[in-house]
């Protein structure tokens, strides 16, 4: 199923970021696409707001992976890798082996920024969020998500 919408501001992004966190369960991927100041973060951020995860969370460009641990209140999951791959220029790098072993793992959750350099990896049920600069403000958010998910629709 695919739904978009357009957000208006960041805390627009914020609170449909939220929603999603809250639907995730454990071995779920979350791949998202835009270009550089998109909002691929924030949404991130919110994502992990709505799994219950307040502090802490920031985009990891130079560690390439981040690992967040849910509160014990969130049965869906124990972990959630943040993992961005801005910095990575060759997609047959270690760095995206590395990627390949963690998605393969499943028992986490699992957010993907830039994952265009791995999209010919991902698992067919991947969750896809692309995210589109309309103006300075306004963003297109189209997102290709599961039956399973309903709060997401």
């Amino acid at each position: 199923m695919v739904k978009s919408t357009l957000s208006h501001s960041e805390e627009e992004t914020r609170a449909f970021g939220r929603e999603i966190g809250k639907s995730l369960s454990n071995g779920d991927i979350v791949a998202l696409f835009g270009e550089l100041g998109a909002g691929k973060t924030v949404l991130v951020k919110a994502i992990c707001e709505g799994l219950g995860i307040v502090e802490g969370v920031k985009s990891p460009s130079f560690t390439i992976i981040r690992e967040y641990i849910l509160p014990k209140s969130r049965q869906a999951a124990n972990k959630v890798y943040h993992i961005d791959l801005y910095r990575v220029a060759d997609p047959s790098a270690i760095f995206v082996r590395e990627v390949y072993e963690y998605l393969r793992e499943r028992n986490a959750i699992y957010m993907i920024e830039w994952a265009d350099r791995i999209e010919h990896i991902l698992p067919p049920d991947t969750i896809k969020i692309y995210m589109k600069i309309i103006d300075e403000t306004v963003r297109e958010i189209t997102i290709n998500h599961l039956n399973h998910h309903p709060s997401i629709s």
